[in-house]
């Protein structure tokens, strides 16, 4: 599955980076894409995906968690002798640049929805959500009857913006909740 996000950020209207070469401005927006499609990765893995030497990703990394846009955690399970590698995620700081924006005008439209029809108006709004994702499944299920159940949700939910994937266990993950801000204040999404 090909999942490629694009994002809205400008590097040259960013104010943190207005100091930074234009170069290193893209290579860390790339990490910052990769960290929201794929989720937390170690410095060797973001290496293998940008071409680069983990070396010089480190130098990336170290200027995202001076900024906060990324956190870093020891890697679990087992991994053989020495430290354990560190994995690297986005923080809230980190994905307010991927379209968050509209979280105010949500928030204020769902408020006035709750308002004017009631609280429940919020949980149909949630379940017609839900249902048009089932839809998304179900479609792509009868189209490729064979495909992998947890690889089609993935897609489904990937094209609702959800950046889900499959890990090497056949489990689904969920790098992006498009509401999640906003489900803070309406659980009901």
């Amino acid at each position: 599955m090909g999942v490629v996000k694009t994002s809205a950020r400008s590097t040259a209207t960013s104010p943190r980076r207005a100091e930074v070469s234009t170069s290193d401005a893209s290579t860390r927006q790339r990490v910052l894409d990769l960290l929201l499609a794929n989720g937390a990765l170690t410095a060797a893995e973001l290496a293998d995906h940008l071409d680069l030497t983990a070396t010089g990703v480190r130098r990336h990394l170290s200027s995202l968690l001076v900024s906060g846009e990324i956190s870093a955690k020891d890697q679990t399970g087992s991994r053989g002798r020495g430290r354990p590698a560190k994995v690297f995620q986005l923080t809230h700081t980190g994905r307010q640049g991927f379209g968050q924006a509209y979280d105010d005008l949500a928030l204020s439209a769902l408020g006035e929805l709750a308002a004017a029809l009631g609280p429940e108006s919020i949980e149909r709004l949630a379940e017609k959500r839900l249902a048009d994702v089932e839809d998304d499944y179900l479609r792509r299920r009868a189209a490729d009857p064979k495909a992998d159940p947890a690889e089609v949700l993935a897609a489904a939910l990937s094209a609702a913006g959800y950046f889900a994937s499959t890990d090497e266990n056949g489990q689904l993950c969920l790098h992006h909740c498009p509401v999640a801000h906003v489900a803070a204040k309406f659980p009901q999404l």
